[in-house]
C-alpha cells in the first residue's frame, strides 16, 4: 500500500493504469476559440444585455429512439401509431410562446394514438415495417423542427439574466439572429450607445444517444441538446466571450421515454431549456477565479487548486491501494482521492473563509470591494462503477450560509461513502458572483472545470476530459457502534 507522501509522479503514473479506461472514453481535443475569456476575476461584464437568438431549425436526430429494435419493437400498430404521428404533426401549426416547445410535447401522444408505439413494444410480435419506421421518422422530424426551442432559449435566458440580479437592463431582439448555423451576424441595428454586450443563442440541435444506466441491463438512451453562446460588444463587434453547452438528461429505456404521455421527454426538454440559460449565466457572468490562479501551477502535494475554496475537514487524501482491484473495501474515487473516515455521523464540514488573501491581492489589495459573502454546500451518494466510486445523485444541499462550516442536519449512513462540496456566493463591486465548486482538481492539473464544461483545452496537445463532478471530495461515515467498517 502506497501513502499520501508518495511522489506525485508515481501516483499519476497509477492513476492513469487503474483509470485508462476512463481517459479513452473522452478525449478534449477541441482548441480554445479566439476571443474566449477565462473567468477571471477582474474580467470586464457587461451590465446592458441585449438576448438574441437564432432563427433556424435546429437539427433534430431522433431516430435512434424510434428504430431501437429492443425496446421499441412493434408490427403494424408501432408503425401505424408512427404514420399517423406524421400525418398530424404535417397540419401542425407554430407557437411562439415561452417554453411552448416542451408544451408541444404534451401533445405528443395524442398524435401518437395515446399509447399505441408503448402498446406495441410490449404485444407486438415483430419489428415494425423499416419504411413504416422511417415514415414516421421523417414526419416526427418535421413536427419537431417547429418546436420554437430558439426562442424559448431566448427567453429563458433573459429571465435568468433578470434573475441572478447580473445586469441593469436586459432586453430580446428576435429577427437580427443567425439565419443559419454558420452565420455570424454583426448586429449593425443594435446601437452600440445603448447596449453592453449582445449575448446570441443558437439552439443547433438535439438528439437521443445510447448511455449507459447503472443497475439496468436494457438499452437506454440520454437526451442531448447542443447550444452556441456568444456574447459580443456592439461597438467593436469583438467576441467578448462563445461556449457551446451540451445538456444531458438522465438515460431511460424507449419505452420510459414515450411511456405518460411522454411525459419524460417534456421534461427533460423543459429542463434543457433552463439548464442551458443557468449555464450561460454562470459561466459568462457569475463565475470567479481569482486573477493569476488559471495560470499558476499546482504545488507539490496539492489536490484542491488555488481557483476554489480548500476543505479544511475533512481534507482529501490521494493514495494507492491495490487491493481495490478486488475488494469493494479499499476501493476509491476517481483519481485514487481515497474515502477519508469522518468522525461522527453527523460530521461538522469546514472550509477556507472567502475572501482568502489572495482573492484580496487580485482585488488590488481593496477587501471592501468584496461583500454579501454566503457559503453552498451539497452531498452526493456514491456511485460504483466498474473501476472506482463517483458522485452519484444530490441527497443534502444548504445555502446561505454563513460560516464557513457546518453541521449536517441529518444523519449519514453507518459506513456509506459520500461526496461533498462547497462554494462561494459573494458580491464584487455590489455584482453578484461566486466561485467553483470545491473539487480535487489538480490531480490532472492540465484540465480546468470550466475548460472541461465547454469542450476547450488550453493548447493543441491531446489529454484527458475530465468531468468536474467526479473530482469532488470523497468521504466515508463511521460505523453506528464504532466497529470498523467493512
Amino acid at each position: 500500500m502506497l501513502m499520501p507522501g508518495t511522489t506525485r509522479h508515481t501516483l499519476r503514473q497509477a492513476t492513469v493504469i487503474f483509470t485508462l479506461a476512463a481517459f479513452l472514453a473522452g478525449c478534449a481535443t477541441q482548441p480554445l476559440p479566439p476571443g474566449t475569456s477565462p473567468p477571471t476575476g477582474d474580467r470586464t461584464i457587461p451590465r446592458d444585455i441585449v438576448v438574441t437568438a437564432a432563427h433556424f431549425q435546429p437539427e433534430a436526430k431522433i431516430d435512434l429512439l424510434l428504430r431501437s429494435r429492443a425496446e421499441l419493437a412493434g408490427a403494424g400498430a408501432g408503425g401505424g401509431a408512427l404514420e399517423g404521428l406524421g400525418g398530424l404533426m404535417q397540419g401542425m401549426g407554430s407557437c411562439h410562446d415561452q417554453y411552448c416547445g416542451a408544451a408541444f410535447l404534451l401533445l405528443l401522444p395524442v398524435f401518437m394514438g395515446v399509447g399505441a408505439i408503448v402498446g406495441a413494444v410490449t404485444n407486438a410480435p415483430s419489428a415494425a415495417s423499416a419504411a413504416l419506421i422511417e415514415s414516421g421518422q421523417k414526419s416526427m422530424q418535421a413536427g419537431i423542427a417547429r418546436l420554437d426551442l430558439q426562442r424559448s432559449v431566448q427567453s429563458a435566458i433573459a429571465k435568468e439574466l433578470a434573475g441572478q440580479g447580473v445586469a441593469s437592463h436586459v432586453a430580446e431582439e428576435w429577427d437580427v439572429g443567425p439565419a443559419t448555423p454558420e452565420e455570424a451576424p454583426a448586429y449593425e441595428s443594435v446601437n452600440p450607445e445603448t447596449r453592453d454586450a449582445i449575448l446570441e443563442a443558437s439552439v443547433l440541435g438535439f438528439q437521443f444517444k445510447t448511455a449507459p444506466r447503472t443497475g439496468s441491463k436494457k438499452i437506454n438512451y440520454t437526451l442531448s441538446m447542443k447550444t452556441r453562446l456568444r456574447l459580443l460588444a456592439p461597438a467593436s463587434r469583438k467576441i467578448m466571450d462563445e461556449m457551446n453547452d451540451v445538456y444531458e438528461s438522465e438515460p431511460h429505456t424507449a419505452s420510459e421515454w414515450l411511456d405518460g404521455e411522454a411525459q419524460l421527454f417534456k421534461a427533460a426538454l423543459d429542463e434543457a431549456i433552463r439548464d442551458t440559460a443557468r449555464a450561460a449565466v454562470h459561466e459568462m457572468f457569475l463565475l470567479y477565479y481569482p486573477g493569476g490562479t488559471l495560470a499558476g501551477k499546482p504545488g507539490k502535494g496539492q489536490l484542491v487548486p488555488d481557483y476554489v475554496l480548500k476543505p479544511l475537514y475533512p481534507v482529501p487524501v490521494q493514495s494507492i491501494d491495490l487491493r481495490g482491484a478486488f475488494l469493494d473495501k479499499y476501493k476509491s474515487s476517481f483519481g485514487n482521492l481515497q474515502f477519508v473516515p469522518v468522525d461522527s455521523l453527523q460530521p461538522t464540514l469546514q472550509w477556507e473563509t472567502f475572501p482568502r488573501p489572495l482573492d484580496v491581492a487580485a482585488a488590488g489589495g481593496r477587501a471592501a470591494r468584496f461583500s454579501d459573502v454566503r457559503y453552498e454546500i451539497a452531498l452526493f451518494d456514491a456511485r460504483l462503477t466498474d473501476l472506482y466510486y463517483q458522485p452519484g445523485m444530490p441527497i443534502y444541499r444548504r445555502s446561505g450560509l454563513i460560516e464557513p462550516s457546518h453541521r449536517l442536519e441529518t444523519s449519514l449512513q453507518p459506513c456509506a461513502r459520500y461526496f461533498w462540496s462547497v462554494r462561494a456566493h459573494f458580491k464584487l463591486d455590489g455584482w453578484p458572483r461566486r466561485t467553483e465548486w470545491s473539487g480535487a482538481y489538480d490531480v490532472f492539473p492540465t484540465t480546468k472545470p470550466w475548460e472541461f464544461r465547454r469542450g476547450l483545452t488550453s493548447g493543441p496537445t491531446y489529454r484527458a476530459a475530465v468531468e468536474p463532478r467526479i473530482l469532488m471530495l470523497p468521504f466515508r461515515a463511521p460505523s453506528a457502534g464504532g466497529s470498523a467498517c467493512q
